[in-house]
């Protein structure tokens, strides 16, 4: 462990970066002291090298996930917390492919009004339980998608969330993924003629067209979620990935990057104006990096 975080701090030397980002799916019980160990090790040796080299320290980033089993099992976050920079949390896939029902893979909210739904299931479950398990807000950022979950309607008449399916939507043109699409492929299925529509309860959007349903977050979803993380006082969002979204704007009609746009947007409006901001949604990663005690930014896969 010693020499692995010794050479990737070379690495990222070498090569210019900030930092690293661990994103180990999942360390469970077996790894869950050892995931522990690796990190605080590599914090040693990141510490050990600003000193040397009297350089700034090397971040470190997790990516964590969102299960109550997964984050009973694989993280003492309490601990691991003291040893990282920032908590990435992977706020998707809540629902997929495998789902029985129709539904959202990163609800903001759970759906209370549907007793099918686990109440777990949602971004603001996420945040807290993590918050709850002792990790600092100032190191969380919520992850947000843009990728959209598909399904195939067992009744083209029952077409509302929460419906039943035969299961995965059919493989699309660019992904080609049973259920799942890019957000760009949802822009192209609504200017075709699919019906769309805003569910307030879980702040997402969904369409149908035939005997296929999309679940998916347009700009509004990605504006309420930064909402959220700001109302929470946590360090900001990342996106995952660049290419769901509509990068060349072909699609939705808004520009290029819709999502991202909409998401730096809605920082911009939430920042108090002796802030700054530093990036370009359309070619780099953007952080965004305040002059108050609390760090708020966005991070893009």
């Amino acid at each position: 462990m010693k020499l692995f975080s010794r050479n990737v701090a070379i690495y990222l030397r070498d090569r210019d970066f900030d930092g690293i980002d661990v994103d180990w799916e999942w360390p469970n019980d077996i790894y869950r002291n050892k995931y522990s160990t690796l990190l605080k090790i590599m914090r040693d040796e990141f510490d050990k090298e600003s000193v040397r080299t009297n350089k700034p320290r090397l971040l470190i980033s997790i990516a964590v996930g969102v299960g109550e089993q997964i984050i009973t099992d694989s993280y003492n976050i309490s601990e691991i917390s003291r040893y990282v920079d920032y908590i990435q949390i992977m706020a998707y896939d809540f629902y997929g492919p495998w789902s029985d029902i129709t539904s959202f893979s990163s609800p903001l909210f759970s759906r209370a009004s549907n007793p099918r739904f686990n109440q777990q299931r949602s971004q603001a479950w996420a945040v807290d339980r993590w918050i709850s398990g002792g990790a600092p807000r100032n190191k969380l950022i919520l992850g947000l998608t843009g990728t959209a979950t598909t399904f195939t309607l067992a009744n083209r008449t029952a077409t509302g969330v929460g419906s039943p399916v035969l299961g995965p939507g059919r493989a699309g043109p660019y992904l080609v993924r049973r259920g799942h699409a890019p957000y760009y492929r949802v822009c192209e299925m609504i200017s075709h003629g699919a019906k769309h529509h805003w569910d307030d309860e879980q702040k997402m959007a969904y369409a149908y067209m035939e005997d296929q349903w999309v679940g998916y977050g347009n700009q509004k979803s990605m504006k309420e979620k930064v909402r959220f993380a700001y109302n929470h006082v946590i360090a900001g969002v990342m996106f995952w990935s660049m290419d769901q979204d509509d990068f060349l704007g072909h699609y939705c009609n808004t520009g290029k990057f819709p999502l991202l746009t909409a998401i730096y947007n809605a920082i911009e409006e939430l920042t108090p104006k002796d802030n700054h901001v530093v990036g370009d949604v359309s070619t780099s990663t953007m952080q965004y990096r305040p002059s108050k005690d609390v760090p708020y930014g966005i991070v893009i896969g």
